[in-house]
This record gives structure tokens, C-alpha cells and sequence, in this order.
């Protein structure tokens, strides 16, 4: 019987982010009967001391006895933590949303996967998508001051200059409400008539501060509009209303949305909801997928001499998740689609 370790982190964007994540593992797994699966859950808050997660990891390895632990953190937290996992012949699996950059460690880790949802890859194939479109090389870039600080801002910008384009003017905003303000960008939009592109990374509560306070003027000017993956991201949270009126052709690449049309997307979804009684989002997903790679791991340790052999084995496997097939490349880093989409 499987003890499965889960460091759950913290979010002011998104309240639900670790109950939604922990309810995709755990349905994941009952959805493919895996046998009695123990769980052992830890809190990590926002994830950003490692001496923290080292303390709740270290638990979960020796006291608890885990055969993997599933950590929502960031890559670089690795560095740290392989070392335990290495002395105990157990599995790490660092999970994110891959908002920034693969940390390149010297000397490789081992005993370590590294699963994220790729939205630096989706912005930055957003940003050259945009710079090849109609409506001219300039281009307004909007951030919060939470986005800002992580690297899926650089890709997408950093690609639509290199595919030709330019950034003409760049607007970053706080993400808490009392402190929103639009007044500057609107008046480069007004002054700036032949700037029609707008590239935006923003989450949560800002982007539908942003869609409902541009609203009429997004009526005047057209602006056409090429968003980072959480921009079509239906999570609820802490806002106003259910779903944000986005504007008319917003596209961008994005690696998971519910509206895929496959039968393993179609089969999580019903799943999902009968079993937990509400809709999936990207956290419960992210949480599925992660049991996903569990339960592949797990049936190759059965035979491996040991972990890893196991992760040996596991490399260039593809694994059929509700985005499509996902892979283990050589670096230890799960790759899987992009889609571009639209709204309509």
C-alpha cells in the first residue's frame, strides 16, 4: 500500500489552490482504482522558505514514511531537498505552474521529477504568435506587480521581439483592488491609436479588473489581445462574478482548457464532478496529472532495481492525460501540448 506525501502551498490569488490540487490526486486515483493509497498532507504557505519545505519534506520522508512526495514549490527548491530523497530512495516530484524558467542544476538532480503546466513555453509561443499577426509591430505590455515578478512576463515579451516586434508601452499595475489604477494606460491607448496589440500576463483578480475597466474603451480602439494561460483560466476565487467578460478575440496558448475534445479530458471531467461535486479547474488538473505520473512511477519501481531505475524506465514513456499525451524528456522535465484558443 502506497503512502503518497503532498506539500500543499498557500494563495491570496487563488483560496482553493491546495483543496483543488490535493481533490485532483486523490480522484485521479480513485478513478483508476489503485488499490488502499495512504496520504500524507503538509502545508508549505507560499512555498518561498526552503528551510520550511526541507522540515515539512524531511517529515513526510522519515516520520511518515512516504514513498513519493508530491511538492507544489518551485524547481529551485530542489537544490535542497534531492539530498534527503536521495539518502532515502524515495521520489520527489516538484510541481508549479512553470511561470518561470528550468533551473539548471550542476550536478544533475536525482530522485527528482519536475512537473509544471509550461506557461513560460505558452507565453512564449503567445508572444511570437502575436508579433506575426496583422495590426502592425507595436505592442502595449500589461502586468501586475504579483506577474511581473516571474519569468512567463520575459518569455512572452522577450518573444514577440525577437519575432519582429516591439514594445511601445509597459503598464504594470498592483494586484490588490484598493490600489487599481488604469489611468496611464488608458491615456497611451488614447494617444497611441495605431498600437493595436496588447500583450497581458495577469492572474486572478486583475484580469478581470483589467477586461471590466478597459471595457469601453477596448469598444473604441479594438485592441487585440494575446494573454497568458491563467487569462483563460476559469478557477473561482475571490471575485466578483463567476466567469470575466473577456474581450471579443483574445487568443493565446494555453495548456489546458475544459473545452479539449478528447475522450481522457471528457473522463476526468465527468469524473471529477461526480466524485467531488463540482466543476474541474487547472489546480485539480494539475493535481490529476501529478497522480498520473505517481501511479506510472509506481509501476515501474514494482520491477526496478530502484528509483532511479524507475525514473529510467519512466523517460520518453507518454502518459495519456486530460491536455494529451505528456512526456518525462531526459532533463527530468514533463512536456506535453500547447494549444492556441480563442475567445469567443
Amino acid at each position: 500500500m502506497p503512502t503518497i506525501g503532498i506539500l500543499l502551498p498557500g494563495s491570496t490569488l487563488y483560496p482553493s489552490i491546495g483543496m483543488d490540487f490535493l481533490q485532483g490526486i486523490k480522484s485521479c486515483f480513485k478513478f483508476h482504482q489503485y488499490g488502499d493509497v495512504t496520504y500524507q498532507v503538509g502545508m508549505i504557505g507560499f512555498g518561498l522558505k526552503d528551510d520550511e519545505i526541507y522540515t515539512a519534506a524531511e517529515k513526510l520522508v522519515v516520520a511518515d514514511d512516504c514513498d513519493v512526495v508530491i511538492a507544489f514549490a518551485g524547481d529551485y527548491h530542489a537544490a535542497k531537498l534531492f539530498p534527503l530523497f536521495a539518502a532515502a530512495g524515495k521520489l520527489l516530484i516538484i510541481t508549479n505552474a512553470g511561470t518561470n524558467y528550468p533551473e539548471p542544476f550542476d550536478p544533475p538532480v536525482s530522485h527528482t521529477l519536475f512537473h509544471s503546466l509550461n506557461d513560460c513555453l505558452c507565453c512564449f509561443l503567445t508572444g511570437k504568435y502575436a508579433a506575426r499577426q496583422e495590426g502592425g509591430h507595436g505592442a502595449t505590455m500589461i502586468a501586475s506587480f504579483f506577474d511581473g515578478g516571474y519569468r512567463h512576463t520575459h518569455a512572452m515579451n522577450n518573444a514577440f521581439q525577437l519575432s519582429g516586434g516591439a514594445i511601445k508601452h509597459y503598464y504594470v499595475n498592483h494586484f490588490k483592488k484598493e490600489e487599481f489604477n488604469t489611468d496611464t494606460l488608458k491615456a497611451f491607448i488614447k494617444d497611441n491609436a495605431d498600437v493595436k496589440k496588447v500583450l497581458a500576463v495577469l492572474s486572478g483578480d486583475v484580469a478581470r479588473f483589467i477586461f471590466k475597466d478597459l471595457a469601453a474603451i477596448q469598444r473604441e480602439s479594438k485592441l487585440q489581445w494575446y494573454a497568458s494561460p491563467m487569462m483563460f483560466d476559469c478557477t473561482p476565487g475571490d471575485f466578483e462574478e463567476p466567469k470575466p467578460v473577456v474581450p471579443e478575440g483574445m487568443c493565446g496558448y494555453t495548456n489546458w482548457v475544459p473545452e479539449l475534445d478528447n475522450e481522457t479530458n471528457q473522463a476526468f471531467l465527468d469524473h471529477y464532478k461526480m466524485e467531488i461535486g463540482k466543476e474541474a479547474n487547472i489546480f485539480s488538473l494539475q493535481g490529476w496529472e501529478n497522480a498520473l505520473l505517481t501511479i506510472q512511477y509506481l509501476q515501474q519501481r514494482k520491477t526496478a532495481a530502484n528509483t532511479e531505475a524507475a525514473i529510467g524506465n519512466l523517460t520518453g514513456k507518454q502518459i495519456a492525460s486530460p491536455r494529451g499525451d505528456i512526456y518525462l524528456q531526459e532533463e527530468r522535465h514533463i512536456l506535453a501540448p500547447a494549444y492556441l484558443v480563442k475567445a469567443v
